[in-house]
C-alpha cells in the first residue's frame, strides 16, 4: 500500500452495513486496461486523474479527466458526502488514474470496501495509457465536459 493510500484509509467513511468487502459477480471489473479505457468512457466512466499538480505537470495532463487529489477522493465519489461531485451517485462508474496504476488501484479497493462499486482503476496509470498512446481517450467524452463545467462554475 502506498503512502497516499494509507491517507486515503485514514478519512473516516461510515462503511454501509451491506457494503461488498469483495467483487461480486455483478460488479463491472475493477481495473480497465489502458486500450479498454476508450470504451470505459463511452459507456459513461468518469476519469479521475489522482496524480499530484506536480506529476501532471512532469509527465503530462490527461485531457479530459477531473484532477482530485488522492486524500479528497473519497470525499468527492461518495454521494453521502457533502462534498461530493455532482456525477456521484450509487450507480456512478468511475476509473481511477495515478501515474503506475498502484496508488488508484488501492483507492479503488478501498473504495469499492466501502460499498462504491462504481470505482474501476487504469491498469498500469498515466504511464501505461502514454505507451499506448491513448491519452486523449478521455478528452471528447460530453458527460466528462459537462462535470468539469459544473466544478468550474463553483
Amino acid at each position: 500500500m502506498t503512502a497516499m493510500s494509507a491517507t486515503l484509509l485514514s478519512v473516516p467513511t461510515p462503511v454501509p452495513a451491506a457494503a461488498p468487502a469483495t467483487d461480486a459477480p455483478s460488479l463491472p471489473p475493477a481495473g480497465v486496461d489502458p486500450t479498454g479505457l476508450s470504451a470505459a468512457v463511452v459507456g459513461g466512466a468518469v476519469v479521475i486523474d489522482l496524480r499530484s499538480a506536480e506529476e501532471r505537470g512532469a509527465a503530462g495532463v490527461l485531457p479530459g479527466a477531473l484532477a482530485i487529489d488522492l486524500a479528497d477522493v473519497a470525499e468527492r465519489l461518495d454521494p453521502a458526502r457533502p462534498g461530493r461531485l455532482r456525477a456521484a451517485g450509487t450507480g456512478a462508474d468511475w476509473v481511477l488514474v495515478s501515474g503506475d496504476g498502484a496508488a488508484a488501484a488501492d483507492a479503488a479497493r478501498v473504495l469499492r470496501a466501502r460499498g462504491l462499486a462504481g470505482v474501476r482503476w487504469l491498469r498500469g496509470g498515466f504511464t501505461a495509457l502514454q505507451t499506448v498512446r491513448a491519452t486523449a481517450a478521455v478528452s471528447a467524452a460530453r458527460h466528462l465536459q459537462r462535470e468539469a463545467a459544473a466544478i468550474a462554475a463553483h
